[in-house]
């Protein structure tokens, strides 16, 4: 207090200053001439830094006096020059303040830069705000699509003061941005629901699979099942539904039914060589009239099928039935083709209705087609059957006339027959000739029917015991030529019976 008091000079010497407070009582409040030089020193560096700080304060107030003074000209721009304004803050006094002509040109100046920067901040804040209030227009016009352009849509924001205060490149580059920003929206839009579907789609084949699964455990379901069966039984169900709706891709409900398919195909092949060797060590045998409680039965007391399912059990079955079954088929039919060749061979031997079924069976003893049938009761009977029916067709034929043979319904019948047609088209095609040809041959065909009137004649002269005896010659060589065809016939039939 005493050094402020005595408005020492902080930068004077320690001597110079004890000059200005030695008469002081105050100065006698330390008690040494070193206490009282250290408080010195100290108070003078401290006195220096609040001198420092006031000249400091007093200068930028100063400028700030000077700034404002300007600022209170709104018509002060960043290009008004410092002599223009000078008439208007001459006479006041915070120009007067600062002295130097130079500092008052220096502090215009960076006035103007503040200016400046200000006001190139204020637009740089309101281009940010106008852009975002168009950016929010265009997105709450649904209109706007990924296919919109802006000079067709530029019209219906002309009037939007957000809008008409940008550039046009501006108003172009935030559209571009928002169609932009719609592309990726609706690709984002496009991998969700592609996302959801798949989701959906996979799900929905996880419930068929569990549903084909059900049915199999049903029994509603087996190898032998069909796919046009079997949607019928399902197409009422939900997991079937799923997969018809639009949102499922993928597998088909038809497909994942054969998917199902081969693995239970799979699984039935390991099934099977079990039970095939199970039927190896056993006497079980499958027949036609077996049924399938039957085989269950007869498989139930070996352990090794237990762990066989149920459905593999049952398909296993079938197949051994149909193979009994078709084995029954084909016996029968070699059955019936060894009977039918035994009446052709009854046909062959012209054997006679006053023959007994004793005599034939001694003739015909050691004959492959007699012998064929000696396997069994059911062929004998079956063979005894056939010679009554043969006899039997032999005494109708002597009632009602001899019958066409066999051999009229043979092929050499039937070539017999086409070489007529033939030669009637060939007749008919010389009939068809021209009318010159026609009469120039006139002449020779009656010549020809003239000749063959005289033969007629000469052979109506002959005595009737002659023509008899032609007539039975013809006969007896027609009799022998179909006698001929009925024997090759018949060793042709001898012989695929055989094979």
């Amino acid at each position: 207090e005493m050094l402020e008091a005595k408005d020492v000079n902080p930068s004077s010497t320690w001597e110079a200053a004890m000059r200005q407070i030695i008469n002081d009582p105050r100065y006698k409040a330390l008690k040494t001439l070193a206490e009282r030089k250290a408080a010195y020193t100290a108070w003078a560096v401290e006195r220096k830094k609040k001198l420092e700080e006031e000249k400091k304060q007093h200068e930028r107030q100063r400028k700030e006096d000077f700034w404002s003074m300007l600022r209170e000209h709104s018509t002060i721009t960043p290009n008004t020059s410092f002599r223009r304004v000078l008439p208007l803050i001459e006479s006041d006094p915070r120009f007067s303040a600062i002295e130097s002509d130079g500092e008052r040109d220096d502090l215009f100046d960076q006035y103007l830069y503040e200016l400046e920067k200000k006001e190139k901040e204020e637009r740089k804040q309101n281009r940010a705000k106008n852009i975002e209030e168009f950016k929010r227009l265009l997105r709450e016009d649904s209109t706007i699509t990924v296919t919109s352009q802006w000079r067709r849509l530029k019209d219906r924001f002309k009037d939007e003061e957000c809008c008409y205060q940008l550039d046009r490149i501006d108003q172009l580059a935030i559209f571009e941005e928002h169609i932009k920003y719609l592309e990726r929206k609706e690709a984002e839009e496009k991998r969700l629901e592609k996302e959801r579907m798949r989701r959906f789609s996979s799900k929905a084949r996880e419930r068929f699979r569990i549903l084909l699964k059900s049915k199999h455990q049903e029994g509603m379901l087996t190898l032998k099942t069909r796919w046009r069966d079997f949607v019928k039984t399902i197409k009422k169900e939900d997991a079937y539904l799923d997969m018809a709706s639009s949102d499922y891709s993928g597998s088909s409900p038809h497909e994942l039914f054969h998917d199902f398919i081969d693995d239970l195909e799979d699984m039935y092949e390991i099934s099977r060589k079990s039970l095939k060797n199970i039927i190896k060590d056993t006497t079980i045998v499958v027949t036609p009239s077996t049924t399938a409680e039957e085989f269950a039965s007869a498989m139930r007391p070996h352990t090794e099928a237990a762990s066989i399912p149920p459905s593999d059990l049952l398909v296993f079955f079938e197949e051994l039935l149909d193979a009994a079954k078709k084995k029954e088929k084909a016996e029968e039919k070699r059955k019936d083709r060894a009977v039918a060749a035994f009446r052709d061979l009854l046909v062959t031997r012209k054997v006679r209705k006053t023959k007994t079924y004793e005599d034939i069976a001694e003739e015909l003893r050691g004959h492959p087609i007699f012998d064929a049938l000696d396997q069994s009761d059911e062929l004998k009977d079956r063979r005894k059957a056939a010679f009554d029916a043969y006899i039997s067709s032999k005494a109708d034929e002597s009632e009602s006339g001899p019958p066409h043979s066999d051999s009229d319904s043979s092929p050499e019948r039937s070539r017999r027959h086409d070489k007529h047609k033939s030669k009637k088209r060939r007749k008919h095609r010389s009939h068809s000739h021209d009318s010159g040809s026609e009469s120039e041959g006139g002449s020779r065909r009656r010549s020809h029917r003239e000749k063959d009137k005289k033969r007629k004649r000469t052979s109506d002269s002959r005595s009737p015991k002659r023509r008899r005896h032609g007539s039975e010659l013809r006969g007896r060589e027609d009799e022998g030529a179909r006698d001929d065809r009925q024997r090759g016939d018949a060793h042709a039939r001898d012989g695929a019976a055989m094979e």
